[in-house]
């Protein structure tokens, strides 16, 4: 299976998207915002990413930051669920025991 990134094409004009599709898979896009989220192959992106710029009417391409701090380095820094039920709990447990200092 491929490993694919997501990334974020800021445009002018919704035309541009007919040829955005062509390489890469657009599962969002808002017209009046003028951004679409498309996902690429991971070993063509700085290829694919470098060519969408280069669009006439492409405003910029970023990489998606919700799901990997750096793209190309291929270090995931997404959280699963537990991982975020176990921070979660800490940063609550960390409260309790601050709470009834602070009250004394």
């Amino acid at each position: 299976m491929q490993e694919r990134i997501q990334i974020i094409v800021y445009f002018k004009t919704p035309k541009v998207l007919k040829r955005v599709k062509k390489m890469g898979n657009i599962t969002y896009y808002h017209k009046k915002r003028k951004y679409a989220i498309v996902y690429i192959n991971k070993e063509k992106a700085e290829n694919i990413v470098r060519s969408l710029g280069e669009l006439r009417d492409v405003k910029r391409v970023e990489y998606s930051k919700l799901d990997f701090e750096d793209a190309l380095s291929g270090t995931l820094e997404t959280k699963t669920q537990k991982e975020h039920d176990k921070t979660t709990q800490e940063i609550l447990s960390e409260i309790d025991e601050e709470s009834p200092e602070s009250r004394e």
